[in-house]
């Protein structure tokens, strides 16, 4: 009978993750340990589940341990307190209206909410600390637990004010990391449009492993959209899933892997996708998001088919929902005015950008140029280049000039056209310095398109 016992116990265990998971586990319940970094780089009412989101995973957190000290939030911080928020001082990431923004501390807001800045927060910049900031200061005995709520594109991600963080930055800043051993094990999740371009084709160090929202191509979606005292979104739907997963299970014998196979599900739009070292899936999540909280967790109405909205389309929200919930036949007319103004700009953009591939190929034959013009318009997800240094972002930079994110977001369904033309220069024949006054040529297109 003993032996069965034994033989139970180890099979359980295996089940749930080994041994030194379990004791790791047990180790980190005081969390002393543990590092968390919290971010979104959107500032527009629109995007009001963003600041949520993080909101609501510093309430997560703190409730599982974490000491304040140890979490870097990074947000705009200013939607709590906007004019067109019908309960000032206050966030709610659910129909449950439950106040997720006390108590949080930011440590980097407004114009501090840089590119620039989150790489050298991340590196532990002493130069930053010395000014009174915040800084991750992790050793290879800490774990990472890295959350990241933003808008996206290929291979970049917003901050505001003509600001991007490529891919080749983020993943750059692992591996230096890694090298550095600034870290023992961590765990990333990305909630973006086309979240997963951050990572593909990334050669992983060990212990660091990624969950996004959606894989290379897709966008992601919006949910908690149908309450009647706003006219936005309060959630992300990966986010609010991966944060329900967390508050109504035990940590301390629920896996990362479980998680993720819970919010693939329930994440029924997108796919949810992961990157990195395996053997991170199988430890439990108590190892990088807090031991189990006494309290009752929050309760919350599911949300259904209906109320996922695109995020893409954050931004119409407001215009949607006049026309369902208004009398007003002025105030529809204008709502719809404004969607069917989104519908042109968004072909504009199209427009812009075809352009912008016609000039480009200015140099080549016929035969090369119709070559290269379908290799330019082809979507592929091929490994992030290190020789064209800053280009892929300042064709964005120029070509947001033109249509701001925050106004067409749909123009970044063309950046990845942007980004082939400076991975394709040298087939094309032109710098980086040509192609970005080529863009900016193109802003003057854009105009004489609108006259």
């Amino acid at each position: 009978m003993i032996g069965i016992a034994i033989f139970a116990l180890l099979f359980g265990l295996s089940a749930a993750g080994t041994f030194e998971d379990m004791v790791q586990s047990k180790e980190n319940a005081d969390m002393s340990k543990n590092w968390a970094v919290l971010l979104t780089g959107t500032k527009d009412y629109d995007n009001y589940h963003d600041q949520a989101d993080i909101s609501h995973a510093y309430q997560v957190l703190i409730r599982r341990g974490f000491h304040p000290d140890k979490i870097i939030t990074m947000m705009y911080d200013n939607i709590a307190t906007h004019v067109e928020n019908p309960f000032p001082d206050e966030l709610y990431n659910n129909y449950s209206h439950i106040n997720v923004y006390d108590g949080v501390k930011v440590d980097y807001r407004t114009v501090m909410v840089h590119s620039k800045n989150f790489l050298l927060m991340m590196k532990g910049d002493q130069g930053l600390k010395q000014k009174g900031f915040k800084v991750l200061e992790s050793t290879e005995e800490d774990t990472i637990f890295l959350n990241i709520v933003d808008n996206g594109s290929n291979g970049m991600l917003y901050f505001p004010v003509r600001d991007y963080l490529e891919a080749s930055q983020l993943q750059d800043l692992i591996t230096e990391m890694s090298d550095k051993k600034r870290f023992k094990q961590m765990l990333i999740y990305v909630q973006s449009q086309k979240a997963g371009s951050m990572f593909s084709n990334y050669n992983f160090p060990t212990n660091v492993y990624a969950i996004t929202s959606t894989n290379t191509e897709e966008i992601s979606y919006n949910c908690y959209c149908e309450d009647p005292a706003f006219y936005v979104c309060l959630g992300t739907c990966f986010s609010v899933n991966w944060m329900y997963d967390t508050e109504t299970h035990s940590t301390t014998d629920r896996t990362v892997e479980q998680q993720y196979e819970s919010v693939k599900k329930a994440t029924n739009l997108s796919h949810v996708t992961t990157y990195g070292d395996q053997e991170i899936s199988k430890k439990f999540l108590s190892e990088f998001q807090g031991t189990t909280t006494s309290e009752k967790p929050e309760k919350r109405i599911r949300v259904s088919e209906p109320d996922h909205v695109e995020a893409n389309k954050a931004h119409l929200m407001r215009h949607y929902q006049v026309i369902k919930r208004s009398n007003d036949l002025v105030a529809v007319r204008k709502a719809k005015q404004h969607i069917k103004l989104d519908e042109m700009r968004n072909a504009q953009a199209a427009q812009v950008v075809d352009w912008i591939i016609e000039e480009s190929m200015g140099k080549l034959t016929e035969a090369a140029n119709n070559k290269m013009t379908k290799q330019v318009n082809t979507n592929t997800d091929f490994p992030e280049p290190r020789n064209y240094g800053s280009c892929y972002k300042d064709l964005v930079i120029e070509f947001t000039d033109c249509f701001r994110m925050n106004k067409v977001p749909m123009s970044a369904e063309h950046h990845y056209k942007l980004r082939n033309l400076c991975k394709l220069r040298a087939e094309i024949k032109q710098s980086s310095e040509e192609l970005k006054a080529i863009v900016t040529d193109a802003c003057d297109f854009k105009f004489a398109l609108l006259s």
